[in-house]
């Protein structure tokens, strides 16, 4: 009977005791990006992490930043051991910015104590949609059951110094120990909007690889039997409301099926060719090109990549539209006035061509509608 007091006594924790707090606890990543910077703020439970670092106990009642100080290299060394982020399969050195004492209510104690410790540190932002992987095991062996929790924040100005002034939360995850999360961290450094502009001009640019139906109709308007004006003017006409209808099906106005917008911009290539070849008086060509300019811009606009309605039309996707229109309207115009030359000093294969895009035509509105019945079978 002697041993139950010592039994009792030894089971009642005591305020600022490391190694007698077994609970299971939570901790927090919060990542803030805005900056050159992105700030990590890891917020750990007081006892749990001095436990592991193997500190000595309080110099008081409580943990204090007296007590903290010696074990700083210490526990940045146990940070790097047991919380690693990869970008784009590249280890991120994270460079300790030191720490600030969380004070809570402790119901063990009931009172306030500083509970938790927010350890702060800084990598450097990435300038590119960057491929992120977080591996953590936090108190593993002391804590079954221990919960982290990551949260991507935006700083607002110099919020993101300091958790009390709360940046703005975009994302939120709770990681499992010892499996790798994925996630992207996206880029919002400074200069990231033109950034992601002239990305996007880039990829609309290529697009005319994928999808040559812009460029096939500006090269069928060139080759129209009309003066150098006019056929301008068809140009601009086509291109003009082609960005409109592209700013509407990205903002979501308007939400065409994209294999019905891709067959209906290769047919306006056949019509146009027909026209150009086959028809004795071309009336109304500007008004026309007008019109088709509404099915080539909802068939680019699908190549943009996905939107949502939240999101809306946005500067990349202006510039996406940009580089594909530039781009389309260069090629088709270059190769159009080259092949008037050589049309005027031939004059037999002024029949051919338009029976060459009529076939390119024809062969694209296929491969469209095949292409919507294969993902329909799917």
């Amino acid at each position: 009977m002697t041993l139950v007091p010592l039994l009792c006594a030894l089971l009642v924790p005591w305020p600022g005791a490391t190694g007698t707090r077994h609970h299971d606890t939570d901790s927090y990543a919060h990542l803030v990006v805005g900056g050159e910077r992105v700030k990590l703020a890891l917020e750990l439970d007081t006892d749990s992490l001095m436990a592991e670092v193997e500190a000595l106990p309080p110099q008081g009642e409580d943990w204090e930043a007296v007590d903290l100080e010696p074990i700083l290299a210490r526990a940045a060394e146990w940070v790097d051991e047991h919380w690693q982020l990869t970008l784009d399969g590249t280890r991120v050195e994270i460079e300790p910015r030191g720490f600030e004492l969380l004070k809570a209510f402790d119901p063990l104690v009931q009172s306030e104590r500083n509970v938790s410790v927010a350890l702060r540190f800084e990598f450097t932002a990435p300038h590119h949609d960057a491929a992120a992987t977080l591996q953590q095991t936090l108190f593993e062996g002391r804590e079954i059951g221990h919960r982290h929790t990551l949260l991507l924040e935006r700083s607002r100005g110099d919020a993101g110094r300091k958790l009390a002034a709360e940046p703005q939360l975009n994302e939120e995850w709770r990681v499992g120990r010892g499996s790798a999360f994925h996630f992207t961290l996206h880029d919002t450094a400074p200069g990231a909007g033109m950034r992601r502009a002239l990305r996007a001009a880039i990829r609309g640019s290529t697009t005319i690889g994928t999808s040559p139906w812009l460029a096939l109709f500006v090269l069928a308007l060139a080759l129209a039997p009309l003066p150098g004006r006019t056929r301008a003017a068809s140009v601009a006409a086509m291109a003009g409301v082609a960005a409109l209808a592209f700013v509407a099906a990205r903002a979501d106005w308007i939400a065409p099926a994209g294999w019905a917008a891709t067959a209906a911009a290769a047919l306006a290539v056949g019509y146009v060719a027909a026209e150009n070849g086959f028809a004795r008086e071309l009336k109304l060509r500007v008004a026309t090109a007008a019109l088709f300019g509404v099915v080539h811009g909802m068939a680019v606009a699908p190549l943009a990549g996905r939107t949502t309605r939240a999101a809306g039309f946005s500067a990349a996707d202006a510039a996406f539209f940009a580089g594909a229109c530039v781009v389309g309207v260069l090629a088709g115009g270059a190769i159009g006035a080259a092949l008037s030359r050589l049309l005027r000093e031939r004059p037999a294969a002024q029949r051919l061509l338009p029976l060459l895009l009529i076939v390119a035509s024809v062969l694209g509105t296929i491969a469209a509608v095949h292409g919507r019945s294969a993902a329909d079978h799917w």
